[in-house]
């Protein structure tokens, strides 16, 4: 639904005004925010989703300070500061109209799927865990090698484990 809303919104924008928005304005933005605020990568990805919102006329002015104030975490002066630069860097043909639709609990559902989904794990990640603590088998190579083996140790081509 949500994905069938952004489309259709995305459809009835001027070709101008689109290419502008599908550009990397949002995301070399967001970054320049995060990077003046030493803000985390979560952060830089709510800044990008909060600007698209706003150009995607989902959220007013106010409605874009109080969302970096809240999903951001900034502070309401800094809010303030942020949301005035960027008010004043947009063309002037930016359709300034909100369109009435309320999409919040939309936003706020989609966030908290995107929350809950499980951190990707990297190679360099694994690496740098204790391996002391991160163990794989319960027990030890001695603990194999000393046990008695309680089958024959000949090979077994059959299938049949009832033997």
């Amino acid at each position: 639904m949500i994905m069938q809303n952004v489309q259709e919104r995305l459809n009835s924008l001027p070709k101008d005004y689109l290419d502008f928005v599908a550009s990397d304005f949002t995301e070399s933005l967001a970054t320049q925010i995060a990077t003046v605020y030493q803000l985390s990568p979560a952060s830089t990805k709510a800044i990008a989703n909060g600007i698209l919102y706003f150009l995607l006329l989902y959220l007013s002015k106010q409605d874009f300070i109080n969302y970096l104030e809240q999903s951001v975490g900034m502070e309401k002066g800094n809010a303030l500061v942020v949301a005035t630069s960027f008010f004043d860097i947009l063309p002037e043909s930016f359709p300034w109209e909100v369109v009435p639709e309320d999409i919040s609990s939309d936003i706020a559902e989609l966030e908290k799927q995107i929350e809950s989904l499980q951190p990707l794990r990297t190679m360099s990640e694994d690496m740098r865990t204790d391996q002391a603590t991160d163990t794989v088998y319960s027990s030890s190579q001695e603990e194999l090698l000393n046990r008695k083996q309680s089958t024959p140790s000949g090979p077994r081509w059959d299938t049949d484990t009832d033997q």
